[in-house]
């Protein structure tokens, strides 16, 4: 367009893009891609979602999470279609093992029998708990449910984010919607072992501290001097607390795999 290039960009939600600009590309890439008859890129069919149908690794491995008929077509004309069966799931099920910090008023260890946000908890060192806590779990893989498929796990509703550690291998950290992590060069068949270590943000534990006596208090801050109005300070006994905690569900995915050697252009 002159000397302008116009362009679309399929973000994940809540995500960025770096864009590399090269000065010859000779190699096949894909245009165009439809999902049972719609196309998805680029023309996408709506403006948000928090889900998205595919991702693709910078090892070239297209991963599906929604099922349907797929056409990918390519600069030359090429067409390749490509049917993807529904995903299968599997619910990582209570009880957790749950450690909160002592030094910051929570139990040292804690059994959930369900997920829930830490302000539901009625134990004050969880409801108005604010800081890092662990999540841990043992859970079986059968070897037949790894084959063909990458395995993603999904913790579902989580606030606000939360470093994936597996079979004692730290995976980073889920810190966008949605919270999903590719884990499978970290499973194994048979029992492994999930370390969810979920932060959330202080609000709750300034909230908290206004119950009790100064000399008692977790938290020191001016935040509290400082006023929303003439009449209240900017936290207050009874104000709102922010959800905390991970209250999924947490499920593996297991997400069928192609291989493409072609990237998309974008």
């Amino acid at each position: 367009d002159g000397e302008r290039i116009s362009m679309p960009l399929y973000f994940d939600p809540f995500g960025s893009i770096f864009i590399v600009f090269r000065e010859k590309e000779e190699k096949p890439h894909i245009v165009s891609l439809s999902k049972s008859g719609e196309n998805i890129f680029p023309h996408l069919p709506r403006q948000f979602s928090e889900e998205s149908y595919y991702t693709l690794s910078p090892d070239g491995k297209w991963m599906f999470y929604a099922d349907g008929n797929y056409e990918l077509t390519y600069n030359t004309g090429q067409v390749e279609k490509i049917d993807i069966a529904p995903v299968r799931s599997l619910e990582i099920t209570p009880p957790w093992k749950v450690a909160f910090s002592k030094e910051w008023g929570g139990p040292e260890e804690i059994v959930f029998d369900r997920l829930i946000s830490w302000t539901e908890s009625e134990i004050p060192g969880i409801k108005y708990y604010s800081g890092t806590a662990s999540y841990t779990k043992n859970f079986p893989i059968d070897e037949s449910m790894i084959a063909g498929h990458s395995i993603c796990l999904d913790l579902g509703t989580m606030f606000n984010i939360a470093e994936v550690i597996i079979n004692g291998q730290s995976l980073g950290a889920c810190w966008k919607k949605p919270f999903r992590k590719d884990i499978s060069k970290s499973i194994a068949p048979g029992n492994n072992t999930i370390e969810l270590k979920v932060t959330n943000l202080w609000t709750n534990r300034l909230i908290g501290d206004q119950y009790l006596p100064e000399e008692k208090r977790f938290t020191e801050t001016n935040i509290t001097n400082m006023k929303r109005n003439a009449d209240e300070k900017y936290f207050e006994k009874g104000d709102p607390l922010m959800p905390s905690g991970l209250v999924g569900p947490v499920q593996l995915q297991f997400v069928p795999v192609i291989s493409a050697k072609q990237r998309l252009s974008l």
